[in-house]
């Protein structure tokens, strides 16, 4: 393992896990470099690349950037490494592929400055097609409708959310290479039902939407793996299950395992038995899986298949 280390603790940590990104991570520090803000440190954690990404990062002669190595594990243990070595009072996560305005961090620490109590919030942010320039922000809940809210959709993203470090050794991403999709789903899951979440929502980063986001082709075996870290992660989560209550965790339970049985016959790996087995499991979960969109086009596949 490889480190640029400083020594002194920052307001702000952003964590950033890539792989084989090289141009990519350039683009996303190049960002943060371009903050008006200047508190902050970046942690860069090389999951494990065999292209030029560690000799681009280690080109940057800024002590605030840390760069570190480690064998491929995936993103969640990627990011709980991240965590481990972070130093700021608060953390936030910025995708290899995504980038930040230049007042990103600044309005973060206007957050930190007007709401000392706050624990965990969030900025706005938009979907950002590089290729055409389009933008389309994402509308955000609101602090009262957590966690409610979040079984049903994602709306929350990591280049927005800032969390108090502490926090993060209470609850972290899951310690699983499987959980390659929702795992940051799962984490604001369990924060939100153990903190208020506040919003601001001012826009000062972008997801950039490109062909070849690591969660753009996701085979249905990998989906279904995903699906269960986060579920089996929640399940075990005596606090999260209490805050949404057993009834709705069933339902949303069975909300995944039907998504997991629309994968296997939406994939060119079509799997019909896979897909009925799910559909089943779904519905002793919870019955009302039956009444779902993703049931019905589930059957509407299989018969026109």
């Amino acid at each position: 393992m490889s480190s640029v280390e400083n020594s002194s603790d920052r307001l702000l940590s952003v964590i950033m896990p890539t792989f084989n990104r090289a141009s990519m991570t350039c683009r996303a520090i190049d960002s943060l470099i371009a903050q008006q803000f200047e508190d902050w440190e970046l942690v860069v954690v090389d999951d494990g690349s065999t292209d030029d990404t560690g000799q681009k990062v280690l080109s940057y002669k800024d002590d605030r950037i840390r760069y570190f190595r480690k064998q491929n594990e995936e993103r969640s243990i990627a990011r709980n490494f991240g965590i481990a070595r972070a130093r700021g009072f608060f953390v936030n996560f910025l995708d290899s592929d995504d980038i930040v305005e230049p007042d990103h961090l600044a309005v973060a620490a206007g957050v930190i400055s007007k709401f000392p109590e706050v624990q965990v919030f969030h900025l706005g942010y938009s979907l950002l097609n590089m290729e055409t320039g389009e933008r389309l922000n994402r509308p955000l809940p609101t602090t009262e409708e957590l966690p409610g809210t979040l079984l049903s959709e994602n709306p929350l993203s990591g280049n927005a959310i800032f969390i108090k470090r502490q926090l993060l050794g209470e609850v972290r991403f899951a310690n699983s290479r499987s959980a390659v999709i929702g795992e940051d789903w799962c984490l604001w899951l369990r924060l939100a039902a153990r903190h208020l979440v506040h919003f601001e929502r001012q826009v000062t980063s972008h997801v950039v939407v490109h062909a070849g986001r690591s969660t753009a082709k996701i085979d249905p075996d990998t989906y279904r793996r995903a699906t269960f870290a986060t579920l089996n992660t929640l399940g075990d989560d005596t606090v999260f299950v209490a805050a949404v209550g057993t009834a709705a965790y069933r339902r949303f339970r069975a909300e995944q395992l039907m998504g997991v049985a629309l994968n296997y016959l939406i994939n060119e790996k079509f799997d019909k038995i896979e897909a009925i087995r799910f559909i089943k499991m779904a519905a002793l979960c919870d019955f009302r899986a039956l009444l779902t969109k993703r049931f019905a086009v589930c059957i509407k596949k299989l018969v026109t298949r």
